[in-house]
């Protein structure tokens, strides 16, 4: 299978916004994790951190010069689908043993489901990348509001 080579070079003011998403994420990881979440969706979450600072790393790398790295890049293709494998069962473990209960009282809902329609958002203007700067700008935005939801989602299941 031929690898498809991207062609587009990554900003300065891009590549550093890019790490915000990854900071966000982080910090809501933090609060999941002192939740006492399953190790399933811990590791899951660990992965995903770890995925998206790579992809972080490689646009930085890319934006002064110093070259796409093959092994960020690989660890990026690696952690972000094995993390997303990890939540997923995680996801399917939670919901059937009934662990659900109380994820989504009051508006914690509305934060979850506003992380996910703009994840979802996110991934339609990244698939259309190829049109212009401003939708890369548009999905990296929208990534890091996504984020946002979801740190607010976290926070809000805080005592």
């Amino acid at each position: 299978m031929e690898k498809k080579e991207i062609k587009k070079d990554y900003s300065m003011g891009l590549a550093l916004f890019d790490f915000l998403p990854v900071l966000l994420f982080g910090t809501s990881m933090i609060f999941f994790l002192k939740s006492g979440c399953s190790v399933l969706a811990g590791g899951g979450l660990i992965f995903v951190f770890l995925g998206g600072l790579c992809k972080a790393w490689w646009k930085l790398r890319a934006a002064t010069g110093k070259g796409r790295s093959d092994e960020l890049d690989a660890m990026f293709r690696f952690l972000m689908p094995a993390g997303g494998i990890l939540l997923f069962a995680a996801g399917i473990r939670w919901a059937l043993t009934g662990q659900w209960h109380g994820a989504f009282t009051g508006t914690r809902w509305t934060w979850l489901l506003l992380f996910f329609a703009g994840m979802t958002g996110m991934g339609f203007l990244k698939s259309r990348q190829e049109q212009g700067d401003h939708r890369v700008w548009c999905a990296e935005i929208t990534n890091a509001i996504s984020q946002l939801m979801l740190l607010f989602y976290a926070l809000s299941g805080q005592s």
